[in-house]
């Protein structure tokens, strides 16, 4: 009786590492974080005002240095990360999060 409570404890405990292990490796970790191919996340001051529009299908966005990265990378979509978000005085805008899909 004894043994069997043993060896369900160890065997309960192992369980426990291997379940608490495999979480750990989806946390979000801001010293490396997770690399998505074809995609890049930019963060906008407020003061920016993007006039988007499309030139042979790559993305334009009416401020120069930002077009001539779409152009060299053939931006092709451009959506907003939070797409319900606008500022709200004094908060962090989310409204200025901008994900970019290139080829």
């Amino acid at each position: 009786m004894f043994k069997s409570i043993i060896v369900s404890l160890f065997l309960l405990s192992i369980f426990t590492m291997i379940f608490a292990s495999t979480n750990f490796r989806h946390q979000l970790d801001p010293y490396n974080p997770e690399y998505k191919p074809g995609e890049i996340l930019i963060k906008f001051t407020d003061e920016v005002e993007l006039q988007i529009s499309s030139n042979r299908g790559i993305i334009e966005t009416g401020v120069n240095s930002l077009d001539v990265l779409s152009n060299r990378w053939q931006v092709t979509e451009m959506e907003k990360v939070f797409k319900n978000s606008e500022k709200k005085g004094k908060y962090l805008n989310f409204s200025i999060f901008i994900k970019f899909q290139y080829r």
